[in-house]
């Protein structure tokens, strides 16, 4: 896994694994998406698996959202 990260991260040699952990799924507590906004960002997360099984149409949507196109509370519910 570090070597992985050894080519993204400038002076790598500099960083310290202090401890690792293991999460395979971010999700909320009654499994739905989480999405916040601001001007300049969207982030999305929660939904259990789901994430990653919608990965594709979740970004076909997130960009309808960013865009415009696509209402937040309708993109939420």
């Amino acid at each position: 896994m570090l070597t992985y990260f050894e080519s993204a991260l400038e002076d790598f040699d500099r960083y310290e694994i202090i401890e690792g952990r293991v999460c395979y799924y971010g999700w909320s507590m009654d499994e739905r998406f989480v999405v916040k906004t601001s001007q300049c960002a969207v982030a999305i997360t929660g939904g259990s698996g789901h994430m990653f099984k919608f990965g594709a149409l979740l970004g076909m949507e997130l960009a309808g959202l960013v865009t415009g196109e696509r209402d937040q509370a309708d993109f939420t519910r």
